[in-house]
């Protein structure tokens, strides 16, 4: 998508990052990543990252990211471990994975 997005636009004002999915059970990715994890965290990063420089070439540029609620209930966020954890969830855990998964 980066690529075709840096062919058709010789400049890029403003890019929103505003991918987000709730699963209510695991899912993997074909590279083997937590599904959640990889479209919430991993796939606006590397989207940023692709288009770094046609961005830092429009200046003055903006990114925006934007979350859902449920980014704010998080405790703690490690996506390189987040990635890589794909054991099964239920529907209730999904929910307590986000919000009241004790410390």
């Amino acid at each position: 998508m980066w690529a075709e997005i840096a062919a058709h636009y010789s400049r890029l004002d403003v890019l929103v990052d505003n991918a987000g999915l709730h699963a209510f059970a695991q899912r993997i990715t074909s590279e083997g990543f937590a599904d959640k994890t990889a479209v919430n965290c991993l796939g606006p990063f590397v989207l940023t990252e692709a288009l770094k420089a046609r961005l830092a070439a429009s200046a003055p540029a903006r990114i925006v990211n934007s979350a859902s609620e449920a980014a704010q209930q998080a405790r703690t966020i490690a996506p390189a471990e987040d990635l890589r954890r794909t054991d099964p969830y239920t529907h209730r855990e999904s929910r307590w994975l986000c919000t009241d998964a004790p410390s």
